[in-house]
């Protein structure tokens, strides 16, 4: 045994070149921690834990820890190796430990996955607590590293370094009862990410119950769902709002697979209620919810003040699709339009995600799927191109050959850094094409998901109401917009057709290629300036919410009036003057473009008179009378809460750094609801007296 404490250097490390990646708290790295100490006595083991690595560096600089331990994440495997390279350059005999998901699960891959990476000692898979506290409890009891090596603990994998061949134990059976791990919470060893950038983590439960072969959740080994006691819960929702308060407009992250599924879950809802009760916090979610149970789901929704948006993320709506990745979707009993129509009713925001392409998937079914979402009035969706994860059965190699996978590799977006100038970029391989979707019929699907997921936004939810009063299929509605785009026949042709060329063009054979492109200095400048490497669908409608604002909703009332020309008998005068002042409405009232970039001028009180009392018809809400009832003439002031509004842009910037196409969307989508940025209407005579006016936009 040794006569001093190890001191353990902790890393859940993330790019923050162009903007930071999540914001969120590095929640397994404490709990990593706190069960480690526990096991190996707090005498014997310090951590310090870190989501910086020019932190890491530093400390690295002035400090000889035993044992350096970086997790391995998709977004974070080339920056934790990076930083184990220049860490082993400074100290040889520092033992170097990873672990997390982006581990493949075939024996070959895990082979030469570990050959690659000679900087590392050792790799934890699974959940690690029990077999990284075995393995640092065994190294600080004198056991030599190459022999660990040759024989690791369960739960490890490690390179022989005799025979080069690949020793990997079997995991150790999953804790069941997790409140044996201490919490990192109440021992104070979260403390330091309490500094008004972190969104706060809590885990109740861990695994998922379903098989989804995307996901490296959906391994049988995950299946059963462990958890921690609700007591534990409680008392660390209690400390984390009690160091929160005040800061409403950073979220509660939740990392349970299915929040809301499990009946302990409506107890846990009641306790943050009674926080948002007492200290303002949290506000919003950031939050998977569950598959099944959706009366349960609805409760508790309704208990958090409907601040949760509710997760229906089919991937897939071809029944084919979903036999072939074992997909289980909320509303596969009940059927879809039931659930959605529910929660509309209830007032219970949903989102609905789609992955593109998927074995068994054409361009017709996706089409088809996406007629069926619009058929559903999902309030929020974006299709996502397939993504192949290490240690998923997607990835495997049988099933890549069964579906004629055709795959590429790309930047995961804005993940880049130079590190001590080393220049470091986080790849990731993604399927754009199948036996079933050649890549044509996959850019198609991509070009019309963009604008799908751009009129799916709130900032457009006018539009639902109209078509719902008049008659007109959603699906007809974007599909016009989609068409009249693509033939560049609209405001949007331009930023559509530069979407889809760095769509191509974001693409690589390898990740050598990759490499060797954006280490390009003139390339590298580019990421920097953010011209390239982002997240495309993310990027280009942000673009349009900002730039396009104005003209994407003037577009879609073109949109409309196209659609109901085509009616028989045609557009009368009286719609089509309703649909006018709607048009005006809409763009007064929604363009917050200058707004969000507090611009001064923006924040003035602005005035509007209009034949319908739009603003009434609107908070009347689905259940209310249509359009044709409010005509009266009406007289508005246009005002914004300004310093509401300042606060929040502050905290976005805070959490996701200055660049606006990064901080707005995420933070828009983890804090809020973009109504917070819209004017509001108030009657002339009861606001004030500006001097009247219909302001034409």
């Amino acid at each position: 045994m040794e006569n001093h404490p190890w001191k353990i250097v902790m890393g859940d490390l993330a790019h923050a070149t162009v903007g930071r990646h999540s914001g969120y708290m590095p929640l397994a790295l404490g709990l990593l921690a706190s069960y480690a100490q526990d096991r190996i006595g707090a005498d014997n083991v310090t951590f310090s834990l870190h989501n910086d690595p020019l932190d890491v560096l530093a400390l690295l600089d002035t400090e000889t820890p035993e044992v350096l331990a970086l997790t391995n994440y998709c977004w974070n495997a080339e920056l934790s190796r990076t930083v184990f390279t220049l860490a082993r350059e400074r100290n040889p005999r520092m033992i170097a430990i990873t672990g997390g998901p982006e581990f493949p699960t075939e024996a070959g891959e895990q082979h030469a996955y570990l050959l690659s990476r000679p900087e590392v000692d050792f790799y934890v898979f699974n959940e690690g607590e029990v077999a990284f506290a075995s393995l640092l409890k065994a190294l600080h009891e004198g056991t030599d590293r190459r022999e660990l090596q040759r024989n690791p603990p369960p739960g490890v994998a490690a390179i022989d370094p005799g025979s080069g061949s690949l020793r990997i134990a079997p995991a150790p059976p999953r804790l069941q009862n997790l409140d044996v791990i201490p919490s990192p919470y109440l021992s104070g060893m979260m403390d330091k990410f309490f500094d008004g950038t972190h969104k706060p983590f809590i885990e109740s439960a861990r695994g998922c119950p379903y098989a989804c072969t995307y996901c490296t959740a959906g391994e049988k080994w995950y299946s059963k769902v462990a958890e921690f006691s609700i007591e534990r819960i409680k008392r660390e929702l209690d400390y984390i709002a009690a160091r929160m308060k005040g800061a409403k407009d950073i979220p509660l992250a939740i990392a349970d697979s299915n929040f809301g599924m499990l009946k302990r879950d409506e107890e846990i809802a009641i306790h943050i209620r009674d926080l948002q009760d007492r200290f303002g916090w949290p506000q919003a979610f950031s939050v998977s919810t569950g598959k099944s149970q959706f009366e349960r789901l609805l409760r508790v929704a309704e208990i958090l003040q409907k601040r949760i948006d509710i997760s229906i993320s089919p991937q897939s709506l071809n029944p084919d699709t979903t036999r072939a990745i074992q997909r289980v979707n909320l509303g596969d009993r009940e059927g879809m339009d039931k659930i959605y129509v529910e929660l509309r009713k209830r007032g219970i925001k949903t989102y609905a995600d789609m992955i593109v392409p998927l074995p068994e998937e054409t361009k017709e079914t996706f089409f088809e799927g996406i007629r069926k979402l619009c058929r559903s009035n999902v309030q929020r969706s974006q299709p996502f191109t397939t993504m192949l994860l290490k240690g998923t059965e997607l990835a495997a190699a049988a099933t890549r050959e069964k579906y004629g996978m055709i795959t590429k590799f790309r930047l995961l977006p804005r993940q880049f850094g130079t590190y001590r100038e080393r220049r470091c970029f986080e790849i990731e391989e993604v399927c754009v094409g199948t036996n079933s979707m050649p890549f044509e019929d996959y850019r198609d699907c991509r070009g019309f998901s963009f604008i799908f997921s751009l009129y799916a936004h709130t900032q457009f939810d006018v539009f639902d109401r109209h078509l719902t009063e008049w008659g007109v299929e959603r699906f007809d509605f974007i599909h016009w917009i989609w068409q009249q785009t693509n033939e560049a026949l609209t405001p949007l042709a331009d930023l559509y057709r530069t979407y889809l060329t760095e769509s191509v063009g974001e693409l690589f054979d390898s990740p050598e290629e990759l490499r060797a492109f954006f280490s390009r200095d003139e390339n590298y400048e580019k990421l920097l300036r953010g011209e390239i490497g982002d997240n495309l669908m993310r990027k280009y409608r942000t673009l349009a919410l900002i730039e396009k604002g104005f003209e994407a909703i003037d577009l879609g009332y073109r949109a409309l009036v196209a659609l109901l020309e085509r009616r028989p008998g045609g557009l009368d005068d009286r719609t089509r003057a309703q649909v006018e002042d709607a048009r005006v409405w809409a763009c007064c009232v929604r363009d917050f473009s200058r707004i969000v970039k507090l611009e001064e001028e923006a924040f003035a009180p602005r005035s509007l008179d209009l034949g319908y009392d739009l603003e009434g018809w609107y908070r009347a809400g689905t259940e209310g009378q249509n359009l044709d009832s409010f005509e009266r003439p009406t007289s508005y002031v246009l005002n914004i809460n300004g310093q509401r509004l300042r606060d929040w842009v502050k905290a976005g910037q805070g959490l996701f750094g200055g660049d606006i196409a990064l901080w707005f969307p995420r933070h828009l989508e983890s804090s809020g609801s973009i109504r917070s940025l819209w004017r509001t209407c108030r009657d002339r005579e009861e606001a004030g007296t500006l001097p009247s006016g219909r302001q034409n936009p």
